[in-house]
């Protein structure tokens, strides 16, 4: 699937139909020559900017939903544990996506990631370079995150991760939802 915000075209003929509050056309030519700014779109926290160029060729502009530039957890393993245990939870996202800053969290309390690896037909690989050079495409693989539990109150809460400059991860995320919850 793919979500894209096209480049708004509002040179049409309800144009004219503009005014800036005192009854006359702010318009030049009966466009909207005055009112350049830019399209701010934000998908599951992560912001796509579009800005309204009059010159130059009409570029789309946006944000695209692909396992390599959009995270998704998989699977958290184990789903309960205990920091006073030393519990060690691994996290798999789908895709070998781009981990260099995760960021995990149990409700409202990030706990630091310990490791990241990527995984490709059951080999494991210490970088994104290296398990890229064994697939066609970044889709295939997985990435692994290995949390350990923090010192947190009892409780079971969702689980939430996000890897910048990506984002959140679809399936956990504070924005959207979290299909993930962890039980200490």
């Amino acid at each position: 699937a793919s979500f894209a915000a096209r480049r708004l075209s509002a040179l049409d003929s309800n144009a004219s139909d503009l005014s800036d509050g005192d009854g006359s056309d702010s318009s030049d030519d009966g466009e909207w020559g005055a009112l350049l700014g830019s399209l701010v779109i934000s998908m599951n926290g992560v912001t796509a900017r579009c800005q309204n160029v009059t010159d130059g060729p009409e570029e789309p502009c946006g944000l695209a939903l692909a396992a390599s530039a959009t995270p998704k957890l998989m699977s958290l393993d184990p789903e309960n544990g205990s920091y006073a245990e030393g519990t060690e939870l691994t996290l798999r996202l789908e895709g070998l996506v781009d981990a260099e800053d995760p960021h995990v969290m149990f409700g409202e309390i990030e706990c630091p990631v310990r490791g990241v690896f990527y995984e490709v037909d059951g080999a494991r690989f210490e970088n994104r370079t290296a398990a890229r050079a064994a697939v066609d495409s970044d889709e295939q693989g997985s990435t692994v995150l290995q949390v350990p539990v923090c010192r947190m109150p009892t409780s079971t809460v969702p689980v939430f991760v996000r890897l910048d400059p990506l984002g959140y991860a679809l399936h956990a995320s504070p924005h959207t939802h979290a299909d993930f919850m962890f039980s200490q």
